[in-house]
This record gives structure tokens, sequence and C-alpha cells, in this order.
């Protein structure tokens, strides 16, 4: 085992590993966290306020992650996932 990761689980709906293993994507279709695998840490917390998200998903070399949401306010946004903005 890496990673056991405790608390912060309550609703969450999937999650999103970059490639290279270094970054885990915990989503409730609400809000992201973001976690350094290696150290075992929550990087940040991203808060959707406008719009549930159906899915994440990270970009090749990790740098970016992708959400999006369907229904009537369809969108997609782009995340820097260290900074969360």
């Amino acid at each position: 085992m890496i990673i056991e990761i405790h608390g912060h689980l309550e609703g969450i709906m999937d999650t999103a590993m970059s490639g290279d293993g270094r970054l885990l994507a915990l989503w409730n279709g609400e809000n992201l966290e973001i976690w350094d695998v290696s150290a075992g840490k929550r990087l940040t917390s991203i808060e959707h306020t406008e719009q549930t998200s159906d899915t994440a998903e990270f970009n090749s070399d990790a740098t970016q992650l992708v959400t999006f949401g369907g229904g009537a306010k369809s969108f997609v946004k782009i995340w820097d996932p260290r900074s969360g903005k």
C-alpha cells in the first residue's frame, strides 16, 4: 500500500489518479480534494460553488485537472491541481 487516507471522505463519488501516480483527486460532485500521494498530504481543496461536477481527469503531465458537468448548465473547467485555481 502506498497511501491510506482517513477522514474527509464523506460523499466521495469518484477518484482520478494522475498518469505519473503523484496526485490523487477525490470529489463528491461539489468539492475536489487534491492529494500528494507520496507525501500522504492534501495539497488543496477546490470548491465548486456554481455547478456540480460529473467527472474529472488529469492531463498527461498532471499540470491541469479538467472537470465537467452536464445537464442544463453544462460546463468544462480547467484547474491547476497544485494551487486550486
